[in-house]
């Protein structure tokens, strides 16, 4: 399973390649166990047109089944109907297979585990670790279906009251909607024209995502084409909607939104939107005396908030719209544009008329700029910092909104892609520009220098060598990816290191070692440098407790393990270094035996030259190095290997191997400044090689602490 699946909002990739129907078997199970873990047994599953669908919810259905919990399956629905469904039967721990607006090769699971709805952010990643670690439960769950459309359609029909018939084109884009738009609109006062309401899973007419605007072309002529009031398009799973009006005009979610603030009648005088609307709303809101609540994007916090305020209308750029005044409460693409279809039974206005008061200003759309999983957050955090140097007012509740009195720019990471959201306004054409141009040239520049970053992997880095490796990395402006075979080690080595990414992986497990791989590869691109500094499972002993037999398993496994990561490695990159870092040890110089083996010309050649073959064949200009500091000990140390009665430590050496364990940050110093500046295109690295250099290293990196007498 691909770890880059679990994303901000949901579980989201591509099928086949890392949505299939044995990640959904195992997300199945994984799901049912953590749930009986919060002492919930039942799970509520639906699933939306795509054509991957069904076959993933069967074996969804079945892996859940296989952790003893039950499934309820509500089989083909929108995204609005499962919401009402957990309501209904309220039956909160579930999850919608859908990818929402992405495209058609697209899949995914939107999960909830509680009432507070959608999972997000650390839940998500939470559940992830959970999944990785593989302790499932084991049991036969019961199966059940239910069929919520009835009283879905009713749901939503009587909730509304027209007082006139209204004419609208509604565009379902051949998504999920398709499957219940007639049942709703047959039983209401409308004269109304579907486009493309045919249920197809290949989405064929057009991209289902409104949120584009020449996604909108078609609906804005058919509109003008039949003289109707409105027309509104929702997304492939039903839950955003745009609409334009009678003149075939676009008509923003924040400005369809300043309308229903107008036109309410709310109690809560409380007004939810996101960082990505206009000020125009702003305005609207000051107007109308409302409480302004700007929240960060994404449908999942807007309905936490909806219900943690009592909001009973709010909303978000992109389309997710949220009533809470006599409906449920949840995001309803459908739903919403029949409210304003009502809104226009109800006044004398046209739709094109509803706009006239709102202050105007001069807008781009969202403009999406593609770059990787990792680079986008740190390009917004060097915005944030141009905002401060610039001394700029700004909101960094999600991403950066720089604010001018006649002016705002916002620049956001995505949370469903590795794209970066940026979007400019102001109070003319002139300042729109000027504003844009000086924003964009900055982004650019920042992009430029973040791509030009490295990326480095480090297995075995949760702590000691590897741990401090890490950090010097991140140090020297690296992309830096740690792994270990301990995910709370894990974890807690993330947090030092300002949460830097993080896979568990065995490293003589190759599953393990391509997940990793493709990890580091969807985040950043590639991989500049690759350590291996995992070592073996063998029990911790002296080299002078070492029999013939350890020593010979310890070569057998660790440096063929080696060499078996190393290549798949080789076979994932383009170019860069490989390095496999041993010889290091703890403070009593208890590895020392694997230390001597890892570290001996013997071995050293072995793994270079295996590797350097595997270059070759696979035709890749990667270079392979054995960077090391006990390779010098060797040097102390007669007939080390498969010979330990001959073997002598002294005093000193056995003190300079407790140096190395006792301080590791001077070590991980020395090689990553060793790594950084290699420019040596032989395949066969090695340091320090003598004595007189190792102890120049010693005296350098050790003479302020004192160490030597």
């Amino acid at each position: 399973m691909d770890k880059v699946i679990f994303r901000e909002y949901d579980i989201r990739g591509i099928v086949p390649d890392n949505i299939n129907e044995e990640v959904a078997y195992k997300i199945g199970k994984s799901f049912g166990s953590y749930i009986q873990k919060l002492n919930k047994k039942q799970v509520l599953i639906g699933y939306d047109n795509r054509l991957s669908s069904p076959s993933l919810a069967s074996n969804l259905i079945k892996g859940i089944l296989s952790s003893g919990a039950d499934v309820i399956n509500l089989g083909l629905v929108t995204t609005p109907m499962y919401y009402y469904a957990r309501t209904r039967l309220n039956i909160w721990s579930g999850i919608m297979i859908t990818a929402s607006h992405n495209p058609k090769e697209y899949n995914g699971f939107k999960m909830s585990f509680d009432e507070k709805g959608n999972a997000v952010g650390e839940e998500i990643y939470n559940f992830r670790d959970f999944t990785f670690d593989e302790q499932f439960l084991d049991g036969e769950g019961k199966l059940y279906s239910y069929n919520i459309k009835e009283e879905y359609v009713n749901l939503i029909v009587s909730s509304l009251n027209f007082n006139k018939k209204i004419k609208v084109v509604i565009d379902c884009g051949n998504g999920t909607g398709s499957i219940i738009i007639k049942d709703i609109l047959d039983k209401l006062p409308l004269e109304y024209y579907l486009l493309y309401g045919e249920s197809d899973g290949t989405f064929p007419s057009h991209h289902p995502d409104p949120a584009v605007a020449s996604n909108l072309v078609d609906l804005q002529k058919k509109v003008v084409e039949l003289k109707y009031d409105l027309g509104f398009a929702i997304d492939a799973d039903a839950d955003r909607v745009r609409v334009v009006d009678e003149k075939g005009n676009i008509i923003d979610t924040d400005y369809f939104m300043a309308i229903m603030y107008k036109h309410l009648k709310l109690n809560n005088k409380k007004a939810l939107f996101d960082v990505k609307c206009s000020k125009s709303l702003i305005d609207e809101l000051d107007k109308l005396g409302y409480e302004k609540i700007m929240n960060r994007t994404g449908n999942s916090y807007q309905y936490r908030k909806v219900f943690e305020e009592n909001i009973e209308f709010g909303g978000e750029y992109s389309g997710h719209l949220f009533f809470k005044d006599k409906f449920k409460g949840f995001d309803d693409g459908i739903y919403a544009g029949l409210r304003m279809c009502e809104l226009l039974s109800n006044i004398d206005s046209k739709m094109s008329e509803l706009t006239e008061s709102i202050n105007k200003y001069y807008s781009t759309d969202e403009i999406k700029i593609k770059v990787t999983e990792n680079n986008k957050f740190l390009i917004v955090d060097k915005i944030k910092q141009y905002a401060i140097n610039k001394n700029y007012k700004y909101n960094d509740i999600d991403g950066v909104r720089i604010e001018f009195n006649d002016s705002w720019a916002l620049v956001r990471a995505s949370n469903t892609g590795p794209n970066l959201t940026v979007r400019f306004e102001a109070s003319n054409k002139k300042r729109l520009d000027k504003l844009q141009k000086e924003i964009m040239d900055k982004l650019n520049e920042i992009i430029n220098e973040c791509n030009s970053m490295k990326t480095v992997v480090i297995t075995g880095s949760a702590r000691g060598l590897g741990f401090e490796m890490a950090k010097e990395f991140i140090n020297n402006n690296f992309n830096v990816v740690i792994s270990d075979i301990n995910i709370d080690n894990l974890k807690e080595a993330s947090n030092k290191l300002n949460n830097t990414n993080y896979v568990k992986c065995d490293v003589t497990n190759s599953n393990d070692i391509v997940n990793l791989i493709n990890f580091t590869k969807e985040k950043f691109g590639k991989i500049d440098i690759w350590i291996n500094n995992a070592g073996v499972n063998q029990p911790q002993k002296a080299i002078w407790d070492l029999t013939e037999e350890e020593i010979k398993t310890i070569l057998d496994v660790d440096l063929k393990g080696t060499i078996m990561c190393c290549n798949l490695v080789i076979k994932h990159m383009e170019n860069g270094f490989i390095y496999n870092v041993e010889g290091y040890g703890s403070n009593d110089a208890k590895m020392l035996g694997l230390s001597i083996y890892g570290t001996s010309k013997r071995a050293i050649t072995y793994f270079t030259e295996a590797l350097a073959k595997e270059c070759e064949t696979e035709n890749k200009n990667i270079k392979v190095g054995k960077l090391s500091l006990g390779i010098m000990i060797t040097d102390f140390i007669t007939n080390a290997l498969g010979n330990k009665d001959k073997i002598e430590l002294s005093d000193k050496t056995k003190k300079v191997y407790n140096i190395l364990g006792d301080y590791p940050d001077v070590v991980a110093k020395f090689l990553v400044k060793g790594m950084i500046k290699n420019k040596k295109n032989n395949a066969k690295i090695e340091w320090l090689t003598n004595k007189k250099a190792f102890f120049r290293f010693l005296t350098a990196g050790f003479k302020k602490k004192n160490y030597f007498k």
